[in-house]
């Protein structure tokens, strides 16, 4: 008996546990007041920005507020809805009177699936009420610090890794000056500054050329690697065969590295016989087992015995290329090790984005870091092309004096090297190399009014892509351009409001812009290219598409790092943009279900698809380049073996 007395002596105290664990799970309507059943309404009453709205100074965090705020009151101690108001509507009602859940207008993902209430409004309402747009707010790092280091700053170290023809000119006055003067020593820090401005300017500039024809390159580096390892399985055939002469060996190894320069460009000061094609010719000259461009004698014409006569100079030959190949900055150093510290810094940001779920901006700066991974897949191809970027490098191994090119562009845009010999710009380093392949042809395949050289004829058929090519070549680009395009996409499309709005239709202009660009490359390589007036056509046209690619890639990122797209407009979806009396309702609350389940479905398939897909490309050109250039030393070394010699 007295342990049940002092059971039901234990009981009233449970009970009144339990009353007040129910009372602080519910709010205090007793007042009268929404301040006090919800402190956080009381922001309401703070000085609004001083910035006008349409200047960035709108805040929807107080927008939301205010939509709460009007939406519901406190009747005779309990929670009255204004459900005739049909522009503002609250979900999850359960939640939002739970005094332990979040206030929606400023929630944050705790890891609950469900999240917190949600708040929406109609267009229309957010339009009177909520113009303009919010700039970011420099204590939310995931607004603005994010994008830029986390795809920004990465893809300006992959664009200075994609060669370029011109920059812009810094002065050597600025490293000039004496410093044994205090005078001079003061003006160093000013002068520094407007040196680093410059540079600054430069790199913005290729960066802006680098997204706006990224499609381009991407075409014209391909089919420079496709037409690469075209001729050196044609030259491996011929050479296991004891086919070609030696000095047509050596001109082919010499084209495949020195394709992408101009073909027929003499520096002021030289003459039309110190192009680059005259002066690989020079260094084959001593190989030939005739006297001329012939592959094969003319009438009682004997050949000359080069193996046995000029051993020396095929050595010389062997080491030149070797050199030259040599020469090039390695896959690794430029691209391999650069991709590791963007997929481990990404790594790290999308297990970081993981603990804010059910945060719009997060979202879409995942986005567009997906997106920004066009730039890695450039730099990719161009580094593994055989062709050396440093023109220098074939003036080395020439080893004769000429006079370099210093011609700048309106005296502001320099050649990026130091040159007799200009490389071409990457997107048309791929019609380049054709060049080169083209005038080899017409040098060497005549043998006679007769007749053609069956070699060369067999090299025409090898470097011209046939249907089935071209299909593969446009699949290696569609999927470089498309891919990083789809990710981006699908991740801002399905983040609530799903639809297409400001970011995903940005992601949609640029891919578009850039798949008329690769049409545009495409249409050079036909026949229409040599009418007289294609230029006034083509080159507009391109000027059309790469200000829309400029427009969306910089102006885009920079609309979203500052907040641009954080208004109403660009929570509407694109296909009630027309309707100015809209009432579809917006989300503007944070940490809303609907966001988590989105980010939970998208964001680690879409932003683990880039990183896998990014090392896939890095190391498939690793390989490629690899596989290459071993090749290419093979040819090196069996550059005499069974050469013809008749």
């Amino acid at each position: 008996m007295p342990s049940s007395k002092s059971a039901l002596g234990i009981l009233p105290l449970v009970l009144i546990s339990l009353s007040v664990c129910i009372s602080a799970l519910e709010r205090n309507y007793s007042s009268g007041r929404l301040e006090d059943a919800f402190p956080e309404l009381r922001a309401l009453s703070d000085p609004k920005s001083r910035i006008p709205p349409i200047y960035g100074g709108q805040d929807f965090g107080r927008c939301c507020m205010s939509a709460v705020s009007s939406f519901i009151t406190i009747v005779n101690g309990s929670l009255q809805y204004n459900d005739t108001d049909k522009s503002i509507a609250i979900s999850q009602r359960d939640s939002f009177e739970n005094a332990s859940s979040q206030f929606p207008c400023t929630a944050r993902y705790d890891h609950r699936p469900n999240g917190t209430a949600r708040v929406q409004v109609s267009y229309q309402w957010c339009a009177n009420n909520c113009g303009g747009w919010q700039h970011s707010k420099s204590g939310e790092l995931n607004q603005w610090v994010g994008p830029f280091v986390g795809f920004i700053l990465p893809a300006i170290v992959f664009c200075l890794a994609i060669p370029r023809r011109r920059k812009l000119l810094v002065s050597a006055w600025f490293f000039d000056a004496p410093i044994d003067r205090i005078s001079n020593i003061i003006k160093i820090p000013f002068i520094a500054l407007i040196a680093a401005i410059l540079v600054t300017i430069d790199t913005i500039t290729w960066l802006s050329i680098c997204l706006a024809l990224a499609g381009p390159m991407l075409l014209s580096g391909i089919y420079e690697a496709y037409l690469d390892s075209r001729m050196l399985s044609y030259l491996y055939n011929k050479v296991e065969n004891g086919q070609l002469t030696i000095d047509m060996r050596a001109r082919i190894l010499y084209l495949i590295l020195a394709g992408n320069l101009d073909l027929e460009f003499f520096s002021p000061g030289d003459g039309p016989e110190d192009t680059a094609w005259k002066h690989v010719e020079e260094l084959t000259d001593g190989l030939r087992i005739y006297p001329s461009p012939r592959q094969h004698p003319a009438i009682g014409e004997a050949p000359i015995n080069v193996v046995t006569l000029h051993q020396d100079l095929i050595t010389s030959t062997k080491t030149r290329l070797r050199t030259m190949l040599a020469c090039q900055y390695s896959f690794g150093s430029t691209v391999g090790a650069p991709v590791v510290f963007f997929a481990g810094a990404f790594v790290y940001t999308l297990v970081d984005t993981l603990t804010k779920l059910g945060d719009n901006d997060t979202a879409h700066a995942l986005a567009f870091g997906m997106w920004w991974m066009v730039i890695p897949h450039v730099a990719i191809v161009s580094g593994l092309l055989l062709a050396g970027n440093n023109p220098n490098t074939l003036e080395g191994v020439i080893g004769r004096k000429g006079n370099a090119d210093d011609h700048a562009i309106f005296k502001v845009f320099g050649l990026v090297y130091e040159s007799r010999y200009r490389p071409a710009w990457m997107w048309f380093r791929g019609r380049s190399k054709r060049d080169w392949t083209r005038k080899l042809l017409d040098t060497y395949s005549i043998v006679s009014s007769s007749g053609s050289d069956i070699d060369m004829e067999q090299f025409r058929k090898a470097t011209e892509l046939s249907i089935s090519d071209w299909v593969t070549v446009f699949v290696i680009v569609g999927l470089l351009i498309l891919v990083p395009f789809s990710l981006a996409f699908t991740t801002s499309y399905s983040t609530p409001v799903i639809g297409l709005s400001c970011r995903s239709m940005t992601f949609l202009i640029y891919a578009l812009s850039q798949l008329w660009l690769v049409a545009l490359w495409v249409l050079t390589f036909s026949l229409y290219i040599h009418h007289p007036y294609w230029g006034y056509f083509w080159y507009p046209l391109v000027v059309f598409g790469g200000c829309g690619a400029v427009f969306t890639s910089i102006g885009g990122t920079m609309m979203q790092i500052i907040g641009v797209y954080r208004n109403c407009k660009c929570l509407l979806p694109i296909q009630h943009w027309g309707n100015p009396n809209d009432q579809t309702m917006l989300t503007i609350s944070k940490n809303a279900r609907e966001t988590i389940v989105e980010a939970n479905t998208f964001w680690k398939g879409t932003g683990g698809g880039a990183i896998a897909f990014l090392g896939l490309i890095c190391y498939s050109g690793w390989w490629y380049q690899r596989r290459l250039k071993g090749v290419f030393r093979e040819l090196v070394e069996k550059i005499d073996q069974s050469a013809r010699a008749q």
